[in-house]
């Protein structure tokens, strides 16, 4: 329930959004920065929100990003039609791949990381936020970019460009948005400061 709160509260305010049309406008046109950046905003979404949640926000955006494929001068539009095919389907990968792989990160990240979680504690072992994190982390970091260079090994895009779309930094912050991201930065400082509270503070 906390994990479908947090993605309801962050898509309802539009706090998801602004964050992935920002990493898509920092990515350019090029095909393969555009895939690595949705790859690593739904890592980064799914590392505090649903996998699912993630994936149905991020699928659209994704679409959207193939819908805009344009060619190269010169280049025929078989080849351009195939490059925009094997793009299409390289950003759908990257969402799901992304989504699995920020979910593994945190501890909060996938329901399974709770469970491995509560039944490492049960044979004795503690295992917080931050010490998932402490491996979590590192492995999606390094996961995540060996993923993109697969999926442009697989699925070549030569030839084609991605026009980021209007607006691409401008998606308008409410009041309401800035307070749920506040919320949302203050409830990770939290769980990332977990070891240093008192013991009767923990749960």
């Amino acid at each position: 329930a906390g994990s479908g709160g947090r993605g309801r509260a962050l898509d309802r305010h539009g706090v998801s959004e602004r964050f992935v049309r920002a990493l898509r406008g920092v990515a350019g046109e090029r095909p393969a920065a555009v895939l690595a950046a949705l790859l690593l905003a739904a890592a980064c979404i799914s590392g505090f929100v649903s996998n699912m949640a993630t994936t149905a926000m991020m699928l659209p955006l994704a679409l959207a990003s193939a819908a805009r494929c344009s060619g190269h001068p010169g280049v025929s539009p078989e080849a351009t039609a195939r490059a925009s095919r094997h793009f299409a389907a390289a950003a759908v990968l990257a969402v799901a791949y992304g989504s699995t792989i920020g979910g593994a990160a945190t501890l909060i990240g996938s329901p399974p990381n709770m469970i491995a979680a509560n039944w490492l504690q049960g044979q004795g072992m503690s295992l917080d936020f931050a010490d998932w994190a402490r491996v979590g982390v590192p492995v999606a970091l390094t996961v995540a970019p060996l993923t993109v260079l697969l999926l442009v090994r697989m699925l070549p895009t030569q030839g084609i460009t991605i026009p980021p779309p209007q607006g691409a930094w401008t998606v308008p912050g409410s009041r309401a948005a800035w307070i749920t991201t506040a919320v949302f930065v203050a409830a990770v400082v939290c769980w990332s400061m977990q070891p240093l509270w008192p013991p009767a503070w923990r749960v």
